[in-house]
């Protein structure tokens, strides 16, 4: 069963202005939560800036229903 994975527009278009590496590689780890949301390697994160780096900020929510 795939999930749809959905962007804010503003992430959409901070996704668009990424040089093409890491489009790829932000685009492809999209592609693995579309396959499987929970990854056995996932932790929830804690905290205002749980996740962060300087370049990009993750935030998820994940809809059950």
């Amino acid at each position: 069963m795939n999930y749809a994975v959905s962007l804010a527009p503003a992430a959409q278009r901070s996704l668009r202005k990424l040089d093409p590496a890491a489009r790829r590689r932000i685009q492809a780890a999209l592609d693995l939560l579309a396959i499987d949301p929970r990854p056995p390697a996932a932790v929830q994160l804690v905290g205002d800036s749980a996740g962060a780096t300087p370049q990009h900020r993750p935030v998820a929510t994940h809809d059950a229903n």
